[in-house]
């Protein structure tokens, strides 16, 4: 017995100046279920394979892309798709296509994102749009072949294919939960220099647009409810950009760990994705519809056809596509940059924000567009299990258009305060380095993990960490906005000073502490870089005064009688260069290290090292070796329940020669006790502090006798 595959059957329209207009009522993308959705492609499906014919060319193949097309220089790969065609049961089945109901943009390449990353991966179905704007998608029967759902049964000019168990329903039912999958994800359309606009003329600016998922749209389009003519093709323009920040959001509330892989788009992790992305969507068109009467038909709607939005024209449309260029110049300049440093493709999500979104629709003049952006990247494991994430997150700066010579537009961008107090500072590089001079806040990490741990240190978490950054504070450290919820909000603007830091870390948590003390938390932290406020335009050209911190933080896990917690922090600073010599396996560059990192030899290290009072002996042999360290910091204080420091706290300073030791009594707003005293005088007053706190006094760590 043989099944016939459905189909997915859909009209698109790619228009670079236009949107849609009309409609009524409000009705945001909802859930459907499989068999529903299955049920519903396949009706459509039928009619269509009925008059599917193998050796009808113009239901099988798109046409080739203007000769005008760079294919060579611009970032889009486009190429004409060959014919993807499935001939099951004698008849050919356009698995996914459609044909053209009026069209603007021929050389378009618009694909479906199956794994939510915004971005073209090999095995993604897609098309190249013809004269008309319509186009077939490409590649589904290679994708439907490396799923192992179907096999082919003939060769030839038209070849046949088959379900992978022949009189099963299994792999037709998850060919069909496949499809039903394709439809709750974004389009995306790719517009390359040399395409063609039939309104504009030869596109000279390379852009995209994106289409969120079609789901809730799928009845109107598909036959079943929607006999309306107006809703007969989906369109992809300028205005469905408005809902990309939605769909930007969506996907980064999962908090991915990496993009998903292509098998990956379509699972549990996928629905994970698509349910919060369809959420933010919604909300989106709520918001849209409440603030500007616009219903989410009007985005679909061919306005040039059929035009009753004051809002959603061409003109419109117009204005919104000349900025579409330039966040895509810096979307895939970044790319490159990025690729070049880590030797893979890492393309940013960059989208416009609401605000700007409600300007157009508010028939608002533009100046600039607000520019916040992030991206994640994943590595594979090294031989010994450790990988990396790289984290970029950039809040604040803002996409300006200048006029060069009164004939075309260029990009700059504006930063959120100018660094050297100066009162214009444009910046005309758009790429990974332009931002972050840019941005109120701008943060490049790293993370290093290991999912099988490290032998030796089981009980541990271990944190391994790289950060450039570049943000403004003010001398309390507080933050103009709410950036990422750094910071405390409350600053003002002319306040703000800029800081440039560079740093790494390397943290080991050790909250069992079956080794040592039961009653105390132990935090040992590598810390190497610098964060310095500084006047200079470009961060990422400034080398700050590096300096290194070995840390030890001990902490108790319980109140005492007082309601608070007590702590002792253990500090080794270093300021010649951040080399802590007294450390045989430092780290100093995780990054450089990364195809050959093993942290444990560091960790032993760490475990064995002296960090109790009673061993001030020890630690001062070490002291005695360094030429990089001068003095060691042992501080003893208490904090309240939000974690603030809560009355006097006691500061011990171990040097090189014993009558050089040191010792205050300070109150929480760093006010002198008494007067500091030295030599073997220290020693006893921070013994005696130390004997008289609840969770320190026991003798493993302050000792029988003061040293």
């Amino acid at each position: 017995m043989k099944f016939k595959l459905f189909i997915i059957s859909i009209t698109f329209l790619i228009v670079s100046c236009g949107g849609g207009g009309g409609g009524s009522s409000s009705a945001p993308i909802q859930e459907t279920s499989n068999s529903n959705t299955s049920a519903s492609a396949s009706s459509s499906s039928s009619s269509t394979s009925n008059t599917s014919n193998s050796n009808d060319s113009s239901s099988t193949s798109s046409a080739a892309v203007s000769s005008n097309a760079d294919t060579t220089t611009n970032y889009f790969d486009v190429t004409t798709p060959q014919n993807d065609t499935l001939i099951i049961d004698g008849k050919a089945i356009n698995v996914i296509g459609g044909k053209a109901v009026d069209g603007y943009i021929d050389g378009a390449k618009v694909f479906i994102d199956e794994n939510f990353n915004l971005k073209f991966d090999d095995g993604e179905i897609w098309g190249v749009t013809d004269a008309s704007g319509s186009f077939l998608m490409n590649g589904t029967v290679q994708r439907l072949l490396s799923m192992n759902l179907i096999e082919q049964k003939s060769s030839g000019t038209n070849p046949t294919y088959d379900y992978k168990v022949d009189g099963s329903t299994s792999t037709q039912a998850q060919a069909e939960d496949f499809f039903a999958c394709l439809k709750k994800r974004p389009l995306v359309a790719q517009v390359p220099v040399g395409a063609i606009d039939s309104t504009q003329g030869i596109v000279e600016q390379e852009y995209e647009m994106i289409l969120p998922s079609i789901e809730g749209f799928w009845n109107e389009i598909s036959g079943e409810g929607g006999s309306d003519p107006d809703y007969s093709s989906i369109i992809i323009s300028p205005f469905s950009n408005f809902l990309s920040k939605a769909v930007v959001d969506g996907i980064e509330s999962v908090n991915l760990q990496g993009d998903l892989s292509l098998s990956e788009g379509c699972s549990s992790k996928g629905l994970l994705v698509e349910q919060a992305v369809r959420s933010y969507v919604n909300q989106a068109l709520s918001r849209i519809q409440n603030n500007f009467g616009i219903d989410y038909r009007e985005f679909l709607r061919d306005f040039v056809a059929q035009s009753t939005n004051e809002i959603i024209t061409e003109e419109n449309a117009t204005l919104i596509a000349t900025w579409l260029p330039l966040l895509t110049a810096l979307k895939y300049e970044i790319g490159k940059q990025t690729k070049e440093e880590i030797g893979d493709d890492v393309v940013p999500v960059i989208s416009i924000e609401d605000e700007v979104a409600d300007k157009f629709l508010a028939n608002e003049d533009v100046e600039e567009i607000d520019l916040n952006f992030y991206f994640r990247y994943q590595t594979e494991p090294n031989s010994l299990g450790w990988y990396f994430i790289q984290n970029v997150d950039s809040l604040g700066s803002k996409l300006v258009k200048t006029q060069v010579d009164g004939t075309s537009n260029t990009g700059n961008l504006k930063p959120f305060k100018c660094a050297d107090g100066s009162g214009s500072c444009l910046i005309d590089k758009l790429d990974l380095n332009g931002v972050l001079n840019s941005a109120e806040e701008h943060s490049e990490r790293i993370n290093f993990l290991n999912e099988s741990g490290v032998e030796g240190h089981e009980g541990k978490t271990i944190v391994i960490l790289k950060e450039n950054r570049s943000y403004y504070r003010d001398e309390l450290g507080r933050t103009y906005s709410n950036t990422n919820g750094v910071g405390q909000m409350g600053a003002s603007y002319e306040d703000l000073r800029r800081k440039c830091a560079r740093e790494t870390f390397i943290q080991v948590y050790d909250r069992t502490n079956e080794t040592r003390w039961n009653d105390i938390e132990i935090m040992r932290e590598i810390q190497r870089g610098y964060q310095d406020n500084t006047a200079v335009l470009d961060c990422a050209e400034y080398q700050g005064r590096i300096q290194g911190r070995l840390f030890f933080g001990h902490k108790a896990k319980t109140e005492n009688a007082s309601g608070l917690k007590e702590g002792v922090n253990v500090v080794w600073w270093s300021f010649s260069g951040g080399d802590l010599d007294i450390l045989e396996n430092e780290i100093k560059d995780p990054y450089e290290e990364k195809d050959t990192l093993d942290p444990k030899p560091l960790l032993d290290e760490m475990d064995s090292f002296p960090q109790a009072f009673r061993e001030l002996d020890e630690m001062r042999v070490k002291l005695s070796t360094s030429t990089d360290i001068s003095n060691v910091q042992i501080q003893l204080l208490t904090r309240g329940a939000d974690s603030q420091y809560v009355g006097n706290y006691y500061n011990f300073q171990l040097n090189v020669q014993e009558s050089n030791d040191t010792y205050e009594e300070r109150t929480d707003t760093n006010l002198l006790v008494g007067s500091q005293l030295t030599g073997q005088a220290a020693r006893d007053a921070m013994f005696n502090a130390l004997k008289e706190s609840t969770f320190f006094s026991f003798d493993d760590y302050a000792g029988t006798s003061a040293p």
